[in-house]
């Protein structure tokens, strides 16, 4: 509650600086949309659409570690109506050399992509720097880790050979927001959503000798995410 707070402080403040310059709502008008990344220095972070799967493994390999970047746009393909596809990828590789000459390398890899699409319908505001909006949405995502750990160059039997995660997401949701106009051309905005997202991963672990253990796992949630601050570059 603090941080949205903080938000609307934000941008009441920005919006009391905005002057004459309104949100171009008009049909083609597009931009490219950035977030926050926190309150904390307020620094400017591609953006998430939030798709991805959330998986890991042991809880200490996550592949929110595998460095995402997102690109967001947004157009109007009529007044008052926009769209705002995304795309986002992680990539990351880690390695840790052997600790002695007798055992292998440690390595980490983690790769994920997420799709998403945003429809956004603006309403009339008595305030001019000010555009509210209502909107629906959803994504894909996919992602997978893998991890090598350290171990004899002639592994034992039932020695740890790698443990390997994959898995899928889907989300959709509904979303209520508002852009404030700073100067022409550069908007700031803020919104919540309400919806679900369904994961689905596979766990495979390979051992020395040992037929590999696979396991499948699901989960399903349900409910509002926290408030995002974002800001849009746009032109016509």
């Amino acid at each position: 509650m603090r941080k949205t707070l903080i938000i609307a402080a934000l941008v009441a403040a920005s919006a009391s600086a905005a002057g004459a310059a309104t949100v171009d709502t008009s049909a083609g008008t597009q931009g490219l949309v950035f977030q926050f990344s926190g309150l904390s220095d307020l620094g400017v972070s591609s953006y998430n659409a939030g798709v991805v799967p959330s998986i890991g493994i042991g809880g200490e390999f996550d592949i929110d570690d595998a460095g995402l970047f997102g690109i967001g746009f947004k157009h109007y393909p009529s007044d008052m109506l926009a769209i705002r596809p995304s795309l986002e990828l992680g990539i990351a590789s880690v390695k840790e050399d052997a600790r002695t000459g007798g055992e292998t390398d440690e390595k980490v890899s983690l790769t994920s992509i997420g799709l998403s699409a945003i429809l956004e319908k603006h309403m009339p505001s008595p305030a001019a720097p000010v555009s509210p909006f209502l909107g629906v949405g959803a994504g894909f995502g996919v992602g997978s880790v893998k991890y090598e750990p350290h171990r004899n160059n002639n592994p034992t039997q039932g020695e740890l050979l790698e443990t390997k995660v994959s898995g899928t997401s889907f989300a959709a949701f509904g979303l209520a927001g508002f852009e404030v106009a700073v100067m022409d051309g550069v908007n700031l905005g803020g919104e919540y959503r309400l919806g679900f997202k369904s994961t689905s991963a596979s766990e495979e672990v390979e051992r020395q000798g040992v037929e590999t253990d696979k396991n499948d796992v699901s989960a399903f949630s349900l409910g509002f995410s926290t408030a995002s601050l974002f800001a849009t570059i746009a032109w016509k």
